[in-house]
């Protein structure tokens, strides 16, 4: 997978949020472009890292389906989704709107 700019993964983020449509092909890609970077691109710390791959894990979890979502108790939705993207955009130094 090619590398992206750290701007192009905050951006990518930041629609997540804020746009519902395509929610779920944004977050796969976001997590293929962490779990498929060996190691932090030149332009993320170790610490920035470590928040976005903490993030890509915690989004195996969400699904959007509410019927799927009864299947484990450990599965939530958009609310939780979208607290645990804002919450890692604040520990990377962005303020999400």
């Amino acid at each position: 997978m090619k590398s992206i700019a750290r701007a192009d993964i905050i951006a990518l983020l930041t629609q997540t949020v804020a746009e519902r449509n395509e929610r779920d092909d944004r977050i796969r890609q976001f997590q293929d472009f962490v779990f498929h970077t060996p190691e932090p691109p030149a332009d993320f710390s170790e610490a920035d890292w470590e928040i976005l791959a903490d993030l890509a894990y915690d989004l195996d979890f969400y699904v959007s389906d509410p019927a799927r979502r009864r299947e484990d108790a450990s599965y939530y939705g958009e609310e939780r989704l979208i607290r645990e993207i804002r919450e890692s955009l604040t520990k990377l130094g962005v303020h999400p709107g």
